[in-house]
């Protein structure tokens, strides 16, 4: 008498068992099966057609998913760069550019700690503007921003809301880069994803962006929500000239105070007057005499008494 021994199912047969029960369990009344269904259906297919239980498997399992490739975040920019754009020399010596800015940031940051708010204007965006390019304003911004940061211990944004021809975007090579644009799509993501950081401790640059133009009234609507997500920090704004564009005054209404870059003889009185017109919206404005060169008694030596220092390190 033969015994017949019943056939044990074969390892993938359960696997099709056990996932089509489970399948079965969970799938209720939804119309479509679940996958796990759909792939025991097509593993039981190919035992059937008489596949290699190998060759089950295959189709069973599936192979891991690869995670997305993470962006990258820009290299801070190095401090070698920064100076080549007219960064002062972390080196202090008496009656240095990087002394008189010194002398220029506690007295914006004294009007950011005491002056009065004011609906509409936000106390930590200043405004760095000239009346003609070439007054050096990207110089004082530059350096009144890196003095801010390291000399008085606060986070700093840069902002370079000029962006044309030869303007900080461009010269650190950021014109591939969100920024400004950015600004408009700012409710649905991080604002410290648009930051560049540098090697300057608590200094960051917001770039300028890519593509066309930033209209003005974007930017003065986008600044406010990029404070109101970054409280602690200062935006330093490297604006155009105002005789050149009406981002200026769009700025100056939302800002809570201006910096008018003067270049000493050879801005004209009515430059100056006009240029102080087109900023008038803003409550809090002071006038920065730039290259200015004083003479005292004989006593005293002739220095320069400007921010910048040699001609040929201000930057429009």
């Amino acid at each position: 008498m033969n015994h017949t021994v019943p056939r044990r199912p074969h390892l993938a047969e359960r696997a099709v068992d056990a996932a089509r029960s489970a399948a079965l369990a969970e799938a209720g009344n939804v119309r479509q099966a679940p996958v796990v269904a759909r792939e025991a259906t097509s593993l039981d297919a190919l035992l059937v057609d008489g596949a290699s239980p190998d060759q089950a498997h295959k189709l069973f399992t599936r192979p891991a998913m690869a995670s997305p490739p993470e962006h990258a975040a820009p290299a801070p920019i190095a401090r070698r760069r920064l100076e080549a754009l007219g960064l002062a020399s972390d080196r202090p010596s008496p009656g240095t550019s990087r002394e008189q800015i010194a002398l220029v940031r506690e007295q914006v940051l004294r009007a950011i700690d005491t002056s009065p708010a004011r609906p509409g204007h936000e106390a930590g965006i200043v405004l760095v503007t000239s009346a003609r390019p070439g007054e050096g304003k990207s110089f004082v911004a530059l350096n009144l921003a890196a003095s801010m940061a390291e000399g008085a211990g606060r986070p700093i944004v840069l902002v370079d809301a000029d962006g044309r021809a030869g303007s900080m975007t461009e010269r650190l090579e950021m014109t591939g880069l969100g920024g400004l644009e950015a600004l408009r799509s700012l409710p649905g993501r991080d604002p410290t994803s648009l930051l560049v950081g540098t090697e300057v401790p608590g200094l960051s640059i917001l770039p300028h962006g890519s593509g066309e133009p930033v209209k003005g009234d974007a930017i003065a609507a986008g600044l406010p929500l990029l404070a109101a997500r970054l409280p602690r920090h200062v935006f330093v704004v490297d604006a155009p000239a105002c005789l050149e564009t009406s981002i200026p005054g769009l700025l100056a209404a939302i800002a809570g105070q201006v910096l008018m870059v003067v270049q000493a003889e050879r801005t004209q009185r009515a430059e100056v007057e006009a240029a102080l017109d087109i900023v008038d919206a803003c409550p809090n404005i002071s006038l920065l005499l730039n290259r200015v060169m004083l003479t005292v008694s004989d006593s005293f030596s002739e220095r320069m008494a400007s921010p910048d220092g040699t001609a040929d390190r201000a930057q429009s």
